[in-house]
Formats: C-alpha cells, sequence, structure tokens
C-alpha cells in the first residue's frame, strides 16, 4: 500500500485481486493475486506429504494414506515385501480425494518401507 492510496481503496484491490484457499487442520492459507496462486500446489503438496489433510474451497478434502502390500497366495511372513534388512515392509502411497458430495477416489502415488 503506497502512502496516498486509502484504506478503502486498499481493501477493493484485495477485494478485486484473484484468490484461492486451502485449509490444513486449523489454519487457513490464503493466497491474493496471480503469483502467490502460483505457489499453492507446492505448499499443498507440502501439506499432504506432512501428513495433513487439506481441505479446498469447495468443501474437497485430500490426504495420503498408506497401505501394506500383502500377497494373499502367501502365508505368515512371507506374504510381506520386506526391504533388504528385512526390517521394514513395503507399502503404497495413496493420495485419497472427498469431493464435496462424500464421493472418494484413490490414486496410488508411489510406495515406501515402514516398521
Amino acid at each position: 500500500m503506497n502512502d496516498n492510496m486509502t484504506k478503502a481503496q486498499a481493501a477493493q484491490i484485495l477485494r478485486d485481486a484473484p484468490t484461492a484457499s486451502f485449509q490444513t487442520g486449523g489454519t487457513l492459507n490464503v493466497y491474493v493475486g496471480n503469483d502467490a496462486i502460483s505457489k499453492m500446489p507446492a505448499d499443498i503438496r507440502t501439506a499432504l506429504n506432512r501428513g495433513d489433510c487439506v481441505t479446498f474451497d469447495d468443501g474437497s478434502k485430500q490426504y495420503i494414506d498408506t497401505n501394506m502390500v500383502i500377497d494373499t497366495n502367501k502365508i505368515g511372513s512371507a506374504q510381506y515385501t520386506w526391504d533388504k534388512t528385512d526390517t521394514r515392509v513395503k507399502h503404497d502411497r495413496v493420495l485419497v480425494t472427498i469431493d464435496a458430495d462424500g464421493n472418494r477416489s484413490t490414486k496410488k502415488i508411489g510406495s515406501v518401507y515402514k516398521k
């Protein structure tokens, strides 16, 4: 805001600027202006990788879940895919999306080994 601009003029500029937001837990992340909005996907990725559930303006939500990889044709510990040290088991990382109507969709986005 420059010295010659009134608070009302500054408020009008903010109202007219493109905005987008998402929520993680109790924190509302608001982006004002095209430059800020272009940063939003990276910040959403960071929040998801941190384990947060991200809620969007339209009411949809996303989070990353992990599902253990199991071969049901085998028995005992042979069902699991172990790492080279036999201390951690393979899990699929799954992006879960719940739209505003409550419809749930999933997409595998990678794998990780967990204890």
